[in-house]
């Protein structure tokens, strides 16, 4: 390729893809393992599913088509309680699992830290909010509500940024000192200083 850009942005794009490929590779080994442990310990255990819980439990069995119900004619035996237990972990946690992609800044597709709300709800980071404060901009990217301008240090969401901490310490970690050196660059323009040009000591 001619351009640098160019080149930059295929070894970032490959490199992207290494990545899927490797969490894919992981969710399959993932997949393996948790099938080989609850089959070995079926086989030690060969525990059914208790009487007294098959009536609730087999219809959300059935209805994700891993056993058939017992007026089915091609219903054999009660479930084991090893695969009860992958349907109970699959409907149970993977629902309140959280994951990064639902704290996202809607404007920089980053970690949404430190997260603001305006009245309308949509949430930001505040390095997004106060640049569209400044550009006079009133109206909610998302929603076109005019509730920017009047988005204050009382709608941040304090909830939301205590929980991003705990779960995601790295990334906004990350974001924070980003916005601390964006701040910083804007300041030296403000006073006139060119941050785009290396510093060169005589």
């Amino acid at each position: 390729m001619r351009y640098k850009d160019s080149r930059d942005a295929l070894e970032v794009f490959i490199k992207l893809n290494m990545q899927l490929i490797d969490l894919k590779k992981f969710q399959l080994a993932n997949a393996e393992a948790i099938r080989k442990i609850l089959k070995k310990y079926e086989k030690r255990t060969a525990l059914t599913l208790p009487v007294a819980e098959q009536d609730r439990i087999l219809p959300l069995l059935s209805s994700i088509g891993l056993v058939a119900m017992p007026s089915d004619p091609n219903a054999s035996r009660p479930p084991s309680l090893s695969r009860v237990l992958v349907v109970l972990m699959t409907e149970s946690l993977l629902p309140i699992t959280p994951f990064i992609d639902d704290y996202l800044c809607l404007i920089c597709t980053s970690i949404a830290f430190k997260p603001i709300r305006p009245d309308c709800r949509h949430l930001f980071c505040v390095r997004c909010l106060a640049k569209m404060q400044k550009r006079g901009q009133a109206e909610c990217p998302l929603c076109r509500a005019q509730t920017v301008l009047t988005a204050d240090r009382t709608n941040v969401d304090y909830a939301v940024w205590n929980f991003m901490m705990d779960w995601f310490p790295k990334e906004a970690k990350k974001k924070l000192k980003a916005n601390e050196a964006e701040a910083a660059s804007e300041e030296l323009e403000a006073m006139g200083f060119d941050t785009q040009s290396e510093c060169v000591v005589m």
